[in-house]
């Protein structure tokens, strides 16, 4: 049995093509776990933010409280 052999030069050209593409859609899958890495990392700033806010306001009730004279 025999079979066709393919040349060196469209071997070469198909490989290179197929990780050409692989190397394209890796490039791609990785900056769009980027993005949402970015996004989460807004969203976790924006928590802080708002950690932060509320622990002003609760020590400004404490101290309110601890202000008032007992009934």
């Amino acid at each position: 049995m025999t079979g066709t052999t393919v040349t060196m030069d469209t071997f070469k050209w198909i490989v290179t093509g197929l990780l050409g593409t692989l190397v394209a859609g890796l490039g791609w899958f990785l900056s769009d776990i980027l993005a949402d890495l970015r996004d989460v990392r807004k969203e976790v700033m924006a928590i802080r933010v708002e950690a932060a806010m509320t622990n002003t306001r609760l020590e400004s009730v404490i101290d309110d409280g601890r202000r008032r004279p007992a009934r």
